[in-house]
């Protein structure tokens, strides 16, 4: 059997199609059972579902294993057979006699911190357990796909990595139709930069769209990559038929004419995924027949790219790029005082202005004498993460303090820094490597710093070969020609200046910190402006700055920022607002959230007489992420939300609302199957309560589905606070 990876990218690869749509083909309803046992008590059923895709031409077959995680079995009290039905997905998988066998993850069915309770070592041990079972089949790849979460999926790639790093793992993510991951706002783009520098082999799209609305997703993301994309659209968006069940109306004649115009931006493989039978993956087989992938030349990056969940910034290709440098306690008595006590006040104000003053990038740094850095650096991150969307650049020389923040932060880091001393590159290089992070390289070695720019320029190759050695490029390294204090040597930035036109001629990225320039000087802004000019003249690429001091200057050449507003001082309608319109995404939604909490009393909080909302996710559906959310923000506006958990059942909620007099039930539903059960609670409550109002909402769920059974809609967790508030004042 030919490697995978041999022929991804080489030649075009056919996918197989959705599993769900074929069991219920088959008569197999999936309403009280986990799809993924089937394969025990029907292996023929799935044996011969794989069949059907790969005599349709399909070749990669798809196992029956995306909620086969811990947690999701756990659901159906069948945690305790995670191996036998991981292992029996895989070898059903290969008995269909498809070339290659892709050994299914999908999300852990944990809600992550600060969203959820459950911590990246939580999903990433789920992960791992899974993955160690689907290995012993010796799958040719691993899938993970669906994802919405950018810090879920990284975890998911480095527990694949641990337990098989020889078997490839091909990372997909799913975008809402804003075109972002729902939960961590990472668009396709971004997600591939990520995604690459945590080790994946392959990168993709599949769900959440059609084929119209995947496409130009998909041109995004081959354009930000160099290596293998994998797309499978639904087929087309969901709508409700005449007899009220939910269709996929797209054909196989347009899944074909999707391959031609997928081919075309540069994917190396496609399929299709829910609503899709056979029947598509045969157009998508018959549009590929003999067709080699296209070249990727022209496609990823050059220069060095750090990425946040919600941005990425390229640095070396134009404008110089401001990375603020602010949150350092270096001489801020506040900062380090807060730092020792771990509060983190000052170092989110900062990480606020520095973005609403320009910056394009942050540098954290938590070293101050009497700080435990190993522990504060990763918690500075993940505070400054959730509240600004700019990539982070973490300042630091200690190891292990830069692996824990590594490993947690969502994005592409850039280290801050490495020198030519073997003591610090060799374990710099190799933490760069395990996380894919670029990194700021400074001209000088264990003998100090060269007098002159041909010294340093040598310690920078020196440098630049052992990078190469520890198999990194040009694209990960951003040189910093170091700039001395003017003051004790006049002649020290001309130096830096000519070491920079040095670096500049070998095609690597430049980097500064401005403010040294100014050491000991009456005006230091003055003199950092000035010295950040005759940079940027020579072609500087990034500075590290105090974005204030150099913003008015910078602005001709540089895309203006919006405003940054301080999140936790907005009421819940302005939030929903920005929400809604793609201002802020989910995480710094939670925070807000969070604010708002607090600024109410506690009794209030706590008091029986706030007014009663019954949530739950329908009978079938055990999906929660949406409906923790909306209990979250409802819980922060005062109202006592009665969570019932998920798959309950039309009786319970029908008692639960006897007992409790709600002002409104919300029900939620993620997946097509469920909303028959959805529709049926909602007719029962009409029944029996008609006045109290009925709210729905969730991935699958639609505004005209929710009218035409007389249900109130919610598009979001924002505007389910909103409509309860106008069910409650109405009242």
């Amino acid at each position: 059997m030919p490697d995978i990876m041999m022929r991804l990218g080489r030649d075009m690869l056919v996918v197989e199609g959705a599993m769900g749509t074929m069991l219920q083909q088959a008569g197999l309803s999936t309403e009280n059972i986990a799809p993924e046992y089937i394969s025990l008590i029907e292996p023929e059923t799935i044996k011969n579902i794989h069949r059907f895709y790969a005599f349709a031409g399909a070749d990669c077959a798809i196992s029956n294993t995306f909620g086969a995680s811990e947690f999701k079995l756990a659901e159906y009290n069948l945690e305790d057979q995670l191996e036998q039905i991981n292992r029996t997905g895989v070898k059903l998988a290969r008995a269909g006699g498809a070339p290659h066998i892709l050994a299914d993850i999908g999300p852990s069915g944990l809600a992550l911190e600060p969203i959820g309770e459950a911590t990246l070592n939580d999903v990433f041990d789920a992960f791992e357990r899974q993955a160690k079972a689907l290995a012993m089949e010796n799958p040719d790849a691993f899938l993970l796909e669906t994802f919405t979460d950018i810090a879920e999926i990284r975890m998911a790639i480095f527990a694949c990595k641990k337990v098989a790093p020889k078997i490839p793992v091909i990372a997909s993510i799913t975008c809402n139709d804003a075109g972002r991951m729902e939960l961590s706002g990472t668009d396709p783009a971004t997600a591939a930069i990520i995604l690459e520098a945590a080790g994946a082999d392959a990168v993709g799209l599949n769900c959440g769209l059609g084929p119209e609305q995947m496409l130009p997703l998909i041109e995004s993301m081959t354009q930000a990559t160099r290596l293998p994309v994998v797309v499978q659209p639904n087929a087309g968006l969901p709508i409700v038929d005449e007899e009220g069940n939910t269709v996929y109306p797209g054909t196989a004649e347009e899944m074909g004419a999707f391959a031609k115009g997928a081919y075309q931006m540069g994917v190396a493989a496609i399929g299709s995924c829910c609503g899709s039978t056979p029947d598509f993956t045969g157009a998508i087989a018959d549009e590929l027949y003999h067709k080699q992938a296209l070249p990727t030349e022209g496609r990823g990056f050059d220069t060095p790219v750090v990425a946040g969940p919600r941005r990425h910034v390229v640095i070396g290709q134009g404008d110089t790029k401001l990375i603020g440098e602010r949150i350092n306690p270096t001489g801020k008595a506040e900062l380090t005082e807060e730092l020792l006590f771990g509060s983190l006040d000052t170092a989110l104000r900062y990480a606020r202005e520095q973005e609403a003053e320009g910056a394009d990038l942050l540098d954290i740094n938590v070293g101050a004498a009497g700080v435990d850095e190993y522990a504060m650096l990763p918690e500075v991150v993940r505070a400054v993460n959730d509240i600004s969307t700019l990539p982070l650049v973490f300042d630091s020389r200690d190891p292990e303090a830069l692996e824990a923040a590594l490993r947690i932060y969502p994005g592409r880091a850039l280290i801050n820094s490495v020198n030519g001393d073997p003591a610090s590159f060799e374990p710099l290089f190799a933490l760069a490597k395990k996380f894919g992070a670029c990194m700021i390289v400074l001209a000088l070695d264990e003998n100090g710093i060269p007098d002159s720019a041909q010294g340093r320029l040598e310690v920078i190759e020196t440098l630049r070969a052992r990078a190469r050695e520890s198999g990194q490029g040009d694209e990960r390294l951003l040189v910093d020609s170091l700039v001395m204090a003017q003051a004790i040597d006049a002649e020290a930035p001309e130096v830096t200046l000519e070491t920079m036109r040095l670096v500049k001629q070998t095609g690597l990225a430049t980097v500064l910190g401005i403010s040294n320039v100014s050491y000991g000087m009456g005006d230091r802004a003055e003199v950092n402006a000035e010295f950040f000019e005759a940079a940027k003249a020579v072609g500087l690429d990034a500075a590290i700055v105090n974005p204030a001091e150099v913003g008015e200057q910078a602005a001709g050449v540089r895309t203006e920022h919006a405003p940054v507003e301080d999140l936790t001082k907005l009421s819940m309608e302005e939030l929903a607002e920005k929400f809604k319109s793609g201002e802020i995404f989910l995480p710094q939604l939670m925070v807000a959230i969070d604010a708002l909490k607090e600024q109410r009393p506690r009794q209030a909080l706590s008091s029986d007489k706030r007014p009663v909302v019954l949530f739950a996710t329908v009978k079938g559906d055990i999906h929660s992420i949406g409906k923790d959310i909306c209990v979250s923000l409802l819980d922060s506006q005062g109202y006592r939300v009665i969570d019932m958990g998920v798959d309950v059942s039309t009786e319970r909620i029908l008692n639960a609302t006897r007992q409790t007099d709600p002002v409104a039930v919300c029900l939620s539903a993620l997946m097509t199957t469920t909303l028959p059960n959805m529709k049926a609670t909602i007719d029962a409550m009409h029944e029996e309560f008609p006045a109290i109002p009925v709210c729905v909402g969730g991935a699958v769920v639609t505004d005209a589905w929710a009218t035409g059974n007389e249900a109130e809609y919610s598009s979001d967790a924002p505007s389910c606070v909103t409509l309860v508030r106008s069910i409650e004042q109405a009242d």
